[in-house]
């Protein structure tokens, strides 16, 4: 299966006064230990958009997003383009955690993988 995992860059990381040490002394490890859960004949790419730009030319079957409160407009944004290719999505974070909570209006807690009109619920504890 081809997987894409993506960091998208906080709000406050496209100024030009962004300090990005923070970021590379503390990269989030989340991505990578989920990454660690697959397959090993998965192919598997981590784009953090701190580091690098998102190369979004690819087609990966499953894309799993990364999402904190200051980069959730650019996280649903990929999402969405995602989404209309066909690919699984899935949000985890966070601000998708609390979202839910608080929204009766959103189709899936704690984060979710969707494809088009369909929906396989995340499971917890993976």
């Amino acid at each position: 299966m081809r997987v894409k995992m993506i960091l998208p860059a906080l709000t406050e990381a496209t100024s030009p006064h962004f300090r990005p040490i923070k970021y590379s002394l503390f990269p989030p490890l989340g991505l990578a230990t989920l990454a660690a859960y697959l397959d090993p004949g998965d192919e598997v790419s981590i784009t953090d958009e701190h580091v690098e730009k998102i190369d979004t030319a690819d087609e990966p079957e499953l894309v799993v997003i990364q999402v904190y409160i200051t980069s959730a407009h650019r996280a649903y944004e990929l999402a969405d383009l995602y989404r209309a290719r066909g690919a699984y999505v899935c949000l985890g974070g966070l601000h998708v955690t609390w979202v839910w909570l608080f929204s009766s209006e959103l189709p899936c807690p704690f984060g979710c993988c969707e494809r088009r009109e369909a929906s396989v619920p995340y499971v917890r504890g993976v």
